[in-house]
């Protein structure tokens, strides 16, 4: 048996086990990249399962994950059962990876993400200073550097909404107002996973794995903090396609719908969001003043995690007009946020090879 491509060292004065699950389906080009960055980790790994649910792959997905199971006996891989007998592959994967879990925390990223080294530490640690704790979240950000070839506007642009949705999400949480997380940096406890019964009520929806697990949590009264270290996050491949991304971001929008149910005031939240972004640009004083508004948190967040404000200094032009990456998103977001709300209303998307 190989030893761990890096000595863990840290140690816990109440140790928990984490069970880190990663589903993947199709993944043939990301998984040998997360299993790496999962390696890595700074962490003991005696207190450590990595488990791969394989949603059925049909290419060679599967090898690679044994490979390192073979190597490695913390690493377990299963084939997902079911697939085509639910609405909701993911979240099927997901119940089936959890059921057969040791571990008391439920760590999460997806195939296509590059955890960080200090990820697991520093949701371990959370848990660990705030016992109350029952679901924490994470930071994301998309890879964007090539200094050699211009960088598609698709591609500026999720940068910068994932920026966006990090820093609100992450000033709600704080706030005591959980309200948007991703299951690309996620975690949370076993037992609380299934005293809010799981999937159940969501499982009909194809999305929501996430966002709607929170808000059951929320519903509960569970304990949701955000792991604001600047070690604590993942970067996740750009979609490098504005059709991909519009797929992907109509069906995060078609979890809408199932607030009313599960959640009204974050609903209605939601609703008055939709209705101020879409009618701001029209409104062009306080359409400038939120701009202005903007910045400045967006300026401070970026310090907060130690992130360059090359979105402020580099330049995109857009119909002969210059303009830097936060303006580029500013001039888009009204016509984005029209596009996919509405698509995601009527469940117009993919999601491999499921339809919404």
């Amino acid at each position: 048996m190989e030893n761990s491509e890096k000595n863990c060292t840290n140690q816990y004065d109440k140790p928990k086990k984490t069970s880190i699950i990663v589903c993947a389906r199709n993944e043939e080009k990301h998984i040998e990249n997360v299993l790496k960055a999962l390696l890595n980790q700074d962490c003991d790994f005696s207190l450590v399962e990595i488990i791969i649910a394989n949603d059925q792959s049909t290419d060679n997905t599967e090898s690679i994950i044994r490979k390192y199971s073979d190597n490695y006996d913390f690493i377990k891989t299963f084939q997902v059962l079911d697939r085509d007998a639910t609405l909701s592959p993911k979240k099927n994967a997901l119940k089936q990876a959890i059921k057969v879990s040791t571990g008391e925390i439920i760590l999460l990223t997806d195939a296509d993400c590059i955890p960080s080294p200090s990820w697991l530490k520093s949701h371990i640690e959370i848990y660990e200073s705030y016992p109350m704790t029952e679901m924490v979240v994470g930071f994301t950000k998309t890879i964007l550097e090539n200094d050699n070839i211009a960088i598609p506007l698709c591609s500026i642009f999720e940068h910068m909404d994932f920026l966006i949705l990090m820093f609100a999400a992450q000033g709600a949480i704080q706030s005591g107002k959980p309200f948007s997380c991703s299951g690309q940096n996620l975690s949370y406890l076993k037992k609380s996973f299934d005293e809010v019964s799981a999937f159940d009520e969501i499982e009909h929806y194809i999305s929501g794995d996430d966002l709607l697990l929170m808000q059951k949590f929320v519903k509960k009264g569970k304990i949701i903090k955000f792991a604001a270290f600047k070690d604590a996050y993942t970067e996740t491949v750009s979609l490098n396609s504005w059709r991909k991304l519009i797929n992907q971001r109509a069906r995060w929008a078609s979890n809408f719908k199932a607030m009313y149910r599960i959640n009204l005031h974050f609903f209605v939240y939601l609703l008055a969001c939709f209705m101020c972004l879409g009618l701001m640009p029209f409104l062009i004083p306080l359409y400038i003043l939120k701009i202005m508004f903007d910045e400045r948190f967006i300026k401070f967040a970026l310090s907060q995690w130690n992130l360059d404000d090359m979105i402020f200094k580099k330049k995109y032009s857009i119909f002969g007009v210059k303009f830097n990456y936060l303006q580029c998103w500013y001039i888009l977001c009204p016509f984005y946020i029209l596009t996919v709300t509405t698509l995601g209303m009527f469940s117009v998307f993919k999601w491999k090879d499921r339809r919404g």
